[in-house]
């Protein structure tokens, strides 16, 4: 063939003593990627040609398959890394209305009553620090017993069932407020937690007794 010619002219005398990869055409018509390793020698006057073939379909499919699985693994961590980013925004962007938010959030470990978390607004709300907040215990807390707050935080655990009240309550720091607390039980860790959302609802009260009593003043007037 116009290869074994170019060879045997001295036109690709590098070809001699390598390993080519090449295709072969089978009895049947099919196509397959075949070795070639090429020697020559002169004999009696004649150029002639040895070669060494041997069908490569098995190590091209196990090649395409090793560059098949490399292209699907850095796809799954080019992935993997889009979802973390999105993820670590998620956090960051949890973490920012956490911390800005004027509704108080308090998380308490079930089992033991201690509180885990509290963001500003929680300790703002009651008259606290986040520091004074989180060493508290939600079972001893003498202002929920007497309020109420505490049976409706062990309904919500024993029950998993969503328990929202109002309160007017004297908190543990002396602030004198009204409040719409929600209680829920979630999970983490497979450990039982009760979230409590406070929201200071005063101003609401405040301004609801004053249109009461300006219509009682109006229709006592009548």
């Amino acid at each position: 063939n116009d290869a074994l010619e170019r060879i045997a002219a001295g036109i690709e005398p590098t070809k001699l003593g390598t390993t080519m990869e090449v295709e072969g055409a089978h009895k049947d018509g099919h196509i397959f990627p075949v070795s070639l390793s090429l020697s020559r020698w002169h004999e009696n006057g004649n150029v002639r040609f040895s070669g060494v073939i041997s069908d490569i379909s098995e190590r091209k499919r196990d090649e395409s398959n090793l560059i098949q699985a490399k292209e699907n693994a850095e796809k799954l961590l080019a992935e993997k890394a889009r979802i973390q980013q999105q993820l670590s925004d998620a956090l960051q962007f949890s973490q920012k209305v956490y911390e800005s938010t004027n509704v108080g959030v308090v998380a308490c470990d079930a089992e033991s009553g201690k509180c885990v978390m509290a963001n500003p607004a929680a300790a703002s709300i009651v008259g606290a620090t986040q520091e004074q907040l989180m060493q508290q215990n939600f079972r001893h807390i003498g202002s929920w017993k007497k309020s109420g707050l505490l049976d409706s935080a062990e309904t919500a655990l024993a029950t998993n069932q969503d328990q929202k009240t109002e309160v007017h309550i004297n908190t543990s720091f002396g602030k004198l407020i009204w409040l719409s607390v929600f209680f829920t039980s979630f999970i983490i860790n497979n450990k039982q937690h009760m979230l409590t959302i406070l929201d200071d609802i005063t101003d609401r009260k405040e301004l609801e007794k004053s249109l009461l009593d300006a219509k009682e003043q109006a229709e006592s007037s009548n």
